[in-house]
């Protein structure tokens, strides 16, 4: 175990808490009636408390394996001749991915800030509509960096070559693992589009023309890039 084993695994941990942080609702769920939501599900329990639970438990063993590599014992992975050595060291992608955990966590936290009491994930009315701070210049900063930390765990962690392959094997799981990926990043992506137009009705029906004026004038993403969406 050499020193720069011992400090990737503590990136690997930090970059797994902001992670967890960035998908914990920042405010409980206000109370009263609620508003149409059509992809609930993504801000259920019964899909958080699994996620939350999985990042943690694949950072942490992440971790562990970048101080403790399993070559020589099969116990804690079985098929460890099938993880990606890259994957457990700093190198350019390695890197990159951290950094775009720590930009876009970031980011998702500053949301937060600025929305204060506002950002639930139930979607409600807000007291006042917030046109200032990052809102300023996007609408949906917290959804493009959500996006941004997923992604980034997907290429470094949540992969079939990474922590996952010491338990698939050759399954049919395992040969179809991007396959499978994929498919569940584009429903992922439609429900997410579905709730963001969802939120999107919720605030013209609630602030009239100034959401309307600050909808036209102002990014939904990212400045200058997709605003058509």
């Amino acid at each position: 175990m050499d020193l720069p084993a011992i400090l990737f695994a503590i990136a690997i941990l930090l970059a797994t808490c902001l992670s967890c942080l960035a998908y914990i609702p920042p405010n409980p769920n206000p109370s009263g009636p609620k508003a149409k939501d059509r992809a609930s599900i993504l801000t259920s329990s019964l899909f958080l408390l699994p996620w939350l639970a999985t990042t943690t438990s694949i950072g942490a063993y992440h971790s562990y394996l970048v101080l403790f590599p399993p070559t020589i014992s099969t116990i804690l992975c079985t098929y460890h001749d099938r993880l990606n050595p890259s994957l457990f060291t700093w190198n350019l992608h390695t890197i990159l991915c951290l950094v775009c955990i720590l930009i876009f966590a970031s980011l998702r936290l500053l949301s937060f800030t600025h929305l204060g009491p506002n950002f639930t994930y139930r979607i409600a009315p807000p007291k006042k509509l917030i046109t200032t701070g990052i809102y300023h210049y996007v609408q949906h900063p917290s959804y493009t960096a959500l996006i941004g930390v997923v992604v980034a765990n997907g290429l470094l962690l949540d992969r079939p070559d990474g922590i996952p392959a010491c338990w698939l094997g050759n399954t049919w799981i395992e040969s179809h693992a991007w396959m499978i990926i994929g498919s569940g990043v584009v429903v992922g992506m439609g429900l997410l589009m579905i709730r963001i137009r969802d939120e999107e009705q919720m605030l013209e029906d609630s602030f009239g023309k100034e959401w309307e004026v600050w909808h036209a004038k102002t990014a939904r993403f990212i400045p200058g890039v997709f605003e058509w969406l």
